[in-house]
């Protein structure tokens, strides 16, 4: 071998595995028989990671930025965010490997052009190795329809820099444990290395729920090689997601395939769920989890846990690799953002659903209490107490859509129950279906005997009212499709007369087309869904 050979050699054997191991690289002798490039995709802040980084389609935050740059457009306010992240903790040779993150999104008009975020994303390995990214990424939406579709479109910009520090080698190389006196050909070369890179994001919102996410991450694949004569193209990543959301939760599924630096294809395929746990005047607290598996032996499991208020969000992260690298404590990762500027109109609406739910539990006056009191039923009668309490429970659990299905039967029976409209009123606000839960509210006051509670509902449908003009001047914006025209609540109430009228004059078939034409126009329209059930029962007769 000659010297060249030999003082490289010298310095792969006991310096350079370190960096290349956790620059991205794997020594099999650690993690079996991986093989991955430089600037490996490890993830960004806590929340991501621990639900094990399938956020493509759930990123609403500043991550986005990393995750999915058109999750940008969801923002509504500035949010500042800074992570740190010690990765496999615990490692025999007592490495210290660690990322940072800190990022900027600032939504132009409130959010209606768009929101641009600024970056920086740094992995190092003590002073021998060091990956810093420099972030440039907008979103915004699209596209909407009357059905509350929307599309978001994003685009990442990265500037790249890679480099190594300075070693004793670098001008007195050694083999082993021999000083060869002389420059080592590899550290005494070129030690940083820059190029850039483009990610492109879609995230498509439907049905209120759902979710589907598209990242391509690393589109111009660029070369990190430090040395001309060799190399190291970054492989392009996509990552596919589904989404299933609710005001205080998410499922997600997610599929990434990527080019391994073998030539072959890398998949991995992670399950993640979320849940938020309000709590009126403290703030909401969340717990998460995620468990992947993937080709080369790929498996880790992922928990986090959050905190948030109107103004700062707390996140931890933890990460477990199963089967692959061997005596670590895991990773640990710590975030925390700020966010300024007015509530969204989520958080108003959280808000709001709290106000109503402690209120759920107040005790009624006397004069409420007897007009409430139980009455005797003959068996085939509804228990409205029972159902109440069932609709009661569906509520705090977050099971919206049971809540209102109890609290129709109610209202069918009993049409002056108002804690039957309260708490379908809080079911549909659970739901975000503001001209719903406004209809209840309205029920609920009219029928409410509670001085005290008459007047919390008033305040209530005040909240809900703003939020149904914001979620409509948003709707707007965008013209509807052909066939659906826009009408006014008084337009639909007026509908809803006439159907009656028709109803009354036994004009069935004239009832049920006006009735259907309000559901069509106002799905999930509470009085046009209770009349299409009496106009079955008629015609059953």
């Amino acid at each position: 071998m000659n010297s060249k050979g030999t003082m490289q050699a010298g310095f792969t054997g006991r310096i350079l595995p370190a960096i290349l191991l956790f620059a991205g690289f794997c020594l099999p002798t650690l993690v079996g028989s991986c093989a991955y490039a430089a600037f490996e995709d490890l993830g960004a802040g806590a929340r991501g990671p621990g639900m094990g980084n399938a956020m493509a389609s759930v990123a609403d935050d500043v991550y986005a930025a990393h995750y999915n740059p058109a999750g940008l457009g969801i923002i509504t306010r500035p949010q500042f965010t800074a992570s740190y992240t010690q990765l496999f903790a615990g490692l025999s040779d007592e490495s210290s490997l660690g990322t940072s993150f800190l990022a900027y999104a600032y939504p132009i008009k409130d959010g209606k052009k768009g929101t641009v975020t600024g970056a920086l994303n740094s992995f190092s390995l003590s002073s021998l190795y060091r990956e810093n990214t420099l972030y440039l990424s907008y979103g915004r939406l699209v596209y909407t329809r009357s059905g509350g579709d929307e599309l978001f479109l994003g685009t990442t910009l990265k500037y790249l820099h890679s480099s190594f520090g300075n070693f004793s080698e670098s001008v007195n190389a050694t083999i082993g444990a021999v000083v060869t006196d002389q420059a080592d050909p590899v550290l005494s070369g070129k030690s940083s290395h820059n190029a850039f890179d483009a990610d492109f994001g879609a995230l498509y919102r439907f049905k209120t729920h759902y979710q589907l996410g598209l990242q391509v991450a690393r589109i111009l694949q660029p070369d990190m090689a430090f040395s001309s004569g060799d190399s190291d193209p970054l492989p392009m990543a996509v990552k596919l997601g589904f989404n299933y959301k609710s005001l205080i939760s998410n499922l997600a599924a997610q599929i990434e395939t990527k080019g391994a630096p073998d030539g072959s294809i890398d998949n991995i395929f992670t399950a993640a769920a979320e849940r938020w746990f309000p709590k009126a005047f403290i703030g909401d607290f969340a717990i998460r989890g995620a468990m992947g598996l993937g080709t080369r032996e790929f498996k880790q499991v992922s928990l986090g846990l959050s905190y948030r208020n109107r103004r700062l969000q707390m996140d931890y992260g933890f990460v477990l690799p199963l089967q692959t690298i061997a005596a670590t404590a895991g990773t640990h990762r710590m975030a925390m953002t700020f966010r300024f500027g007015k509530p969204t109109e989520q958080e108003e609406t959280l808000e709001t659903l709290m106000e109503a739910l402690r209120n759920l539990n107040l005790p009624p006056s006397e004069e409420v209490a007897k007009d409430t009191a139980p009455v005797t039923t003959t068996p085939d009668e509804l228990d409205i107490p029972e159902k109440l309490a069932q609709a009661e429970a569906a509520v705090k659990a977050g099971r919206y859509r049971e809540a209102v299905s109890l609290t129709t039967l109610v209202v069918d029976s009993a049409p002056q129950n108002a804690a039957a409209w309260q708490t379908m009123g809080i079911a549909y606000l659970g739901m975000e279906k503001y001209k719903n839960s406004l209809y209840a509210w309205n029920k609920a006051q009219q029928y409410e005997k509670s001085p005290a509670l008459k007047e919390a509902i008033k305040g209530y449908i005040k909240s809900i009212s703003r939020l149904e003009r914001s979620s409509q001047r948003l709707k707007m914006k965008y013209s509807q499709p052909a066939g659906i025209s826009s009408l006014s609540q008084e337009d639909i109430d007026s509908m809803l007369n006439r159907g009656v009228d028709y109803y009354v004059n036994q004009e069935f078939d004239k009832a049920r087309e006006l009735f259907e034409k309000i559901l069509k126009l106002e799905p999930g329209n509470v009085e046009a869904l209770k009349s299409l059930r009496r106009l079955k029962d008629e015609k059953r007769r």
